[in-house]
């Protein structure tokens, strides 16, 4: 299972995620011949499609590119990217809603709705626990 790196900050014991701010960050994607540079803030979520990863941004876009799922896992993982299930990402950021009944659900600011894996289902709740500290 992934861990949230936590950070102590004074003596209250008080534990705070170590997540890199995203204020400022720019996600640079090659797609085809374009390479389009976008506010790290600004993207809700990524889904995959066998070798195709799209990126949702909150306005409504969406950019789709030739890279794995894994990748921008490992590249987006300090600033509150949450793999939940084998094909999607999320930022925790854009979280407005987690339904935990029959089925697993993430609802986002941009009114997407992505199911969440078992596992999944506790990296998130822990890292927006995380977030909410």
């Amino acid at each position: 299972m992934e861990s949230v790196n936590y950070q102590t900050t004074g003596g209250a014991g008080i534990h705070q995620p170590k997540f890199i701010s995203q204020k400022e960050q720019k996600i640079i994607v090659r797609a085809k011949s374009v390479s389009h540079i976008l506010n790290m803030a600004e993207v809700t979520h990524l889904i995959c499609d066998c070798y195709l990863t799209t990126l949702y941004s909150k306005s409504g876009g969406s950019v789709m590119v030739a890279k794995l799922l894994k990748e921008f896992d490992d590249e987006l993982r300090d600033y509150g990217f949450i793999r939940v299930n084998r094909n999607a990402m999320v930022n925790v950021l854009h979280v407005v809603s987690i339904a935990n009944g029959r089925r697993r659900l993430v609802t986002l600011s941009n009114n997407a709705t992505i199911e969440i894996s078992r596992r999944g289902m506790a990296r998130l709740k822990e890292s927006v626990e995380v977030k909410s500290l």
